[in-house]
């Protein structure tokens, strides 16, 4: 049930953090999920882009929730894979049929 109280990134992170599975992984291990990040809204004009720290704390919660891949929905957002990187995910993919961003993490 939506909470009202809560801020929408309170009420996302709630989400996360009350999940009770990670899903299965995809062949090789990797857990995937698709991601949109807050405080982005491309219809704009111009364009409203989500600031390097918002990035991080949407992509953290992700990390810590156990997935190691994220999808996103376009490639607009050139700090995405780096942050990504530093986090510790696997691999990010553009969802433009764009390629595949590995990020050389060690794992």
């Amino acid at each position: 049930m939506y909470d009202s109280s809560r801020s929408p990134r309170q009420t996302r992170l709630f989400f996360f953090a009350s999940a009770s599975a990670i899903p299965p992984a995809v062949p090789g291990g990797e857990r995937r999920i698709a991601y949109a990040p807050n405080g982005y809204f491309p219809a704009e004009s111009p364009p409203v882009l989500p600031s390097r720290e918002s990035l991080r704390a949407d992509l953290r919660v992700l990390r810590e929730a156990g997935f190691t891949g994220i999808v996103t929905y376009g490639a607009e957002i050139p700090a995405i894979p780096e942050i990504a990187h530093d986090l510790g995910f696997h691999a990010a993919y553009s969802g433009r049929c764009g390629p595949v961003i590995p990020l050389d993490v060690g794992h």
